[in-house]
């Protein structure tokens, strides 16, 4: 009898540590990693802690034990962050017509231009899953040219390109460049380009399209990588128990790495929704936002735009495809001049992410 006291002691000792872990997960939404970044590494493991969390009010669900109310108050309370990550499909009722505009958000991943997927001719598949889609729109990021845009235009059937380029070399006479594009079916009759100080590899883009009598504006963001190595993936999904004395520095590089997209993150996306905020029109927003719905810049973003998975998703909805899972961090936004149709996740591994698309049309 004492050891199965202490049994469910231990257990619910486990429990207690999970429960607060989610509640710290909570956290992360309103405490800015520039303030401390403590509760954002909790807003990472959110997926695991929920599951956990769930186990649990099974297993004393199963054991009918009062206990049960510990975690279930908890997840209760945090319901919001639960639809943020997953949404029950619904019906489309809704197909594409002339007072309709689709987008897609696609980190192609430069292309596949280092044969990372192992899989022949990723360019071409690429191109012909978005001929499929069709959309009007197409927001890259971590796009990459080499020369001339012209063949790539009239195989996604977009006249109309805004580029930019992080990186670029010219070489002979020819463009090598790394960075966002926008492709549209629709006329651009105005472009931008967004810097963050912080970070000189990602910025953001916007175009200014004519859609009839409409001018709709549109931005692609790339918000700072993390930029994890091999090396630091291995360490994170390695299986062992606990850290040895060996495993302390690559434990503090990932720390720090974390640590220093969280607070850069912050920063990039005050000076986006700046921005944003002074738009005269109907608004759509595509990023590669490197951060999941559990994270202060996702809950900046929520603050003042609608999260179209939220809204019209199915499922997870996750978008990164490396040794990490259930990650969303690809989103498309919309503002209140904008009313969501559709959304979908294209389950395609052409690159390490997954793209996005939905259907729009303005109030």
């Amino acid at each position: 009898m004492l050891i199965k006291k202490f049994i469910h002691y231990f257990i619910f000792t486990i429990n207690s540590i999970v429960v607060l872990g989610l509640i710290f997960s909570y956290f992360t939404s309103y405490v800015a990693p520039s303030t401390t970044s403590f509760f954002s590494f909790f807003g990472l493991t959110y997926p695991l802690l929920l599951i956990s969390n769930a186990l649990f009010i099974i297993y004393w669900f199963i054991r009918k034990k009062k206990k049960i109310y510990v975690s279930l108050v908890v997840i209760s309370i945090g319901v919001s962050h639960f639809f943020a990550f997953f949404q029950i499909p619904t019906p489309n009722i809704y197909a594409k017509n002339n007072d309709s505009i689709s987008i897609m958000s696609y980190n192609v991943r430069l292309f596949d231009l280092y044969d990372w997927t192992r899989i022949k001719g990723v360019r071409n598949k690429i191109i012909e899953l978005i001929d499929n889609e069709k959309p009007a729109v197409i927001c890259f990021q971590e796009y990459y040219l080499k020369g001339s845009n012209a063949k790539l235009k009239t195989q996604l059937k977009t006249p109309y390109v805004f580029e930019n380029f992080s990186s670029k070399k010219i070489k002979k006479g020819v463009l090598t460049g790394v960075g966002t594009a926008i492709f549209s079916k629709y006329k651009i009759i105005n472009t931008g380009i967004i810097n963050f100080e912080n970070d000189k590899a990602n910025h953001a883009i916007y175009v200014d399209i004519l859609k009839a009598k409409d001018t709709i504006r549109i931005y692609n963001a790339h918000l700072g990588s993390i930029r994890f190595d091999n090396g630091d993936y291995d360490f994170l999904t390695t299986n062992k128990a606990k850290i040895s004395e060996a495993d302390i520095i690559p434990f503090k590089k990932v720390i720090k790495r974390l640590k220093k997209g969280f607070i850069a993150r912050e920063s990039q996306v005050n000076i986006l929704l700046s921005h944003i905020s002074k738009s005269p029109y109907p608004t759509l927003i595509a990023t590669d936002m490197n951060d999941t719905p559990i994270s202060f810049s996702y809950s900046q973003f929520k603050n003042h735009l609608t999260d179209t998975f939220t809204e019209k998703g199915s499922w997870t909805g996750s978008t990164y495809i490396g040794k990490m899972p259930f990650l969303r961090i690809d989103y498309l936004w919309h503002n209140s001049k904008i009313k969501a149709l559709d959304f979908k996740t294209i389950d395609k591994k052409l690159s390490d992410h997954r793209p996005i698309i939905g259907l729009f049309k303005i109030r």
